[in-house]
């Protein structure tokens, strides 16, 4: 069966579209698991939420790389986690992501019986102390380097709603992880070269044959407010943008004090973000 919003409840929906506003706001790379594990936990009802980076290793004799959070943590949680990534080749779901199937919602109880689960050390090591029956996880990334959501819950089973909540998250968090990956590094270059930031961003900005500046009036703007941002989102400095437009460099100021109050941001860098976030989300979901 196809994972359709449409199968969503009004409710849901509602709350879905919620989740996915917060996810625009621009995160610091440290904070991202906990922003996630907390975005989950608002949509998904469970015991723990978890976010997982998995690393596989370049060579077959190396030992790939796992490091995962779990909200709440724990007391216990640092002897867990070890405990989790040594028994991780038992792991029901392992052949099934790691053959390429990450996008798919699964839990563990949707391909291993309750008897076979037990059977598991990995069971009795891990989710036997965290008094959890099963597992509900989703991926986005690649084969070399994925992260996993997850959502594990007391009760085995997990609704049609809770998978159909989690598959149509999913791009939005990759979108999340993409750009504050992007934004730290974007940072770190401007220090580097002792740039303005927005400058940096400049320079690995908008392909601008691939989108058109419509969609940013989802952001509450202007078409006029829309156009300075989409220019802005493609690395021009306000001059350049008041000759593209034919207005005036001031009437272009003027546009921008506006956008940065309806966008909630203080500056160019965090308006140009938030312009990316739409304009690629649009043209993912279009493909």
């Amino acid at each position: 069966m196809q994972l359709s919003p449409r199968l969503l409840t009004h409710t849901n929906l509602r709350r879905l579209l919620d989740a996915i506003g917060t996810l625009c706001r621009p995160i610091r790379r440290e904070q991202l698991p906990r922003h996630f594990a907390e975005v989950l936990r608002k949509l998904i009802p469970g015991e723990f939420h978890g976010v997982s980076v998995v690393v596989r290793p370049n060579r077959q004799r190396d030992r790939g790389r796992r490091e995962t959070v779990l909200y709440p943590a724990p007391a216990n949680w640092e002897t867990l986690a070890e405990i989790f990534a040594n028994q991780y080749p038992r792991f029901p779901l392992r052949s099934i992501r790691e053959s390429g199937d990450l996008h798919r919602p699964l839990a563990i109880s949707d391909i291993a019986s309750r008897q076979s689960i037990e059977s598991l050390d990995l069971y009795h090591d891990y989710y036997r102390v965290l008094n959890v029956a099963d597992d509900l996880s989703i991926n986005f990334g690649n084969l070399s380097r994925r992260v996993c959501l997850a959502i594990l819950r007391r009760r085995r089973g997990f609704s049609t709603q809770d998978r159909v909540m989690l598959a149509a998250l999913r791009p939005h968090l990759e979108l999340a992880y993409r750009y504050s990956n992007t934004f730290a590094s974007l940072q770190k270059t401007a220090l580097e070269f002792r740039e303005p930031a927005d400058y940096a961003f400049a320079a690995r900005g908008l392909d601008t044959q691939e989108y058109t500046p419509g969609s940013l009036s989802t952001l509450g703007l202007s078409e006029r407010e829309a156009e300075v941002l989409y220019w802005v989102a493609a690395g021009k400095t306000s001059p350049v943008i008041s000759k593209i437009l034919g207005i005036r460099h001031d009437t272009v100021r003027a546009h921008l004090k506006k956008i940065f109050a309806k966008l909630g941001v203080e500056n160019r860098l965090s308006a140009a973000l938030r312009a990316l976030q739409v304009l690629r989300a649009e043209s993912f979901a279009q493909d």
